[in-house]
């Protein structure tokens, strides 16, 4: 085993492993402002810290081979992270991991994993304009990720089967995750605590596997989520609460559903589902909400639909069409408690 402890300031800092080397391990730890960190690494079973307190560091990390891990922690201002895991020999042997804690102003996280199967990535940004791309190949993914402060950003990409889960707290946050399902299926679940906020969620089919499961919770004025996923037995849960919020799905597969409730005033949600034996149900309280949402089927299987409001002015619309005569009927119920509402169904093939 190869191992180096360094302490420094102010200092650009060089780390390289042995190449095809077993047992790599390396920790830096830096104090003090524009410091710079450098290390590269290449092997097996390759171990790697870095930490820094100061102001306007930069860490750019690379790990070549098999079971790499790194943990890096950043406390200041200014701070930036690239970390690229990779092993371009074996694909499915090994695994990469990553822990990545930033707290400060102006923080960012680059994380690409790639080539071997089993990748873990853990992100934690504290602070202000914070910032994290990861980036993971293959199969048997997962992410985790948290974000407090204003104006944060995430972008998230899995493949090859995935599991995210997201939480930011704060004003104007952004959140794109997009994941490969098959052929192990996938499960998002998004948090997001304040105003303002964006979620774009992006789910493939788990080809003989389901679909997968995507869980959204907003809480917050002016907030805003997108939601595709394809796949069977695929389900989706959301809650949204506050004001002038909005949600957006397209969903498809056989044997999927969409649940949830939004509370407050001025809240949309639009649904359509593409399938068979698809259901639906969805609820709002508040007052000037609207509600449209589409089923169809694609070989006669009926949908279920239920829309339940409680409060004034609001809006409700239940589209089901069926692709061919005789096919499978499919249920609508809406119910709405409160003055001024509207509720439209309409049924067809």
């Amino acid at each position: 085993m190869h191992t180096l402890s360094l302490l420094a300031a102010a200092v650009t800092l060089v780390l390289i492993g042995q190449a095809q080397a077993a047992g790599n391990e390396a920790t830096a730890k830096q104090l003090g402002n524009l410091n710079r960190i450098e290390a590269s690494q290449s092997g097996t079973d390759l171990s790697l810290g870095v930490y820094q307190n100061g102001a306007q560091n930069i860490m750019v990390i690379e790990q070549i081979g098999t079971s790499s891990s790194a943990s890096l922690s950043q406390r200041g201002e200014g701070n930036y992270q690239s970390l690229y895991q990779h092993d371009a020999q074996d694909e499915y042997s090994g695994s990469h991991s990553a822990v990545i804690d930033q707290l400060g102003e102006n923080n960012s996280a680059v994380v690409s994993q790639l080539d071997v199967a089993n990748h873990s990535a853990e992100v934690l940004q504290d602070g202000s304009y914070n910032s994290t791309t990861l980036k993971q190949s293959e199969r048997v993914n997962n992410f985790a990720g948290q974000q407090s402060g204003t104006d944060n950003k995430a972008l998230v990409t899995q493949e090859g089967g995935a599991d995210a889960k997201a939480v930011q707290n704060g004003t104007g946050n952004a959140l794109s995750i997009h994941q490969v399902a098959w052929p192990f299926g996938a499960s998002t679940s998004v948090s997001q605590n304040g105003s303002t906020n964006f979620a774009d969620i992006y789910q493939t089919d788990g080809g003989r596997h389901p679909g997968g499961n995507v869980t959204l919770a907003q809480d917050g004025v002016g907030n805003n989520s997108e939601i595709f996923a394809t796949g069977a037995w695929s389900t989706l849960e959301f809650d949204q609460s506050g004001s002038a919020n909005s949600l957006t799905v397209d969903q498809s597969g056989r044997n999927t559903s969409f649940t949830g409730s939004s509370s407050g005033i001025g809240n949309q949600v639009d649904v359509n589902q593409t399938g068979d034996n698809n259901s639906l149900e969805v609820a709002q309280s508040g007052d000037d909400n609207i509600i449209e949402a589409n089923q169809g089927g694609w070989w006669g299987e009926g949908d279920i639909g239920v829309i339940s409001q409680t409060g004034t002015a609001n809006a409700a619309s239940l589209t089901q069409n069926l692709t061919q005569e005789g096919a499978a009927t499919s249920t609508a119920n809406i119910m709405q408690n409160g003055t001024g509402n509207i509720a439209t169904v309409v049924q067809g093939y």
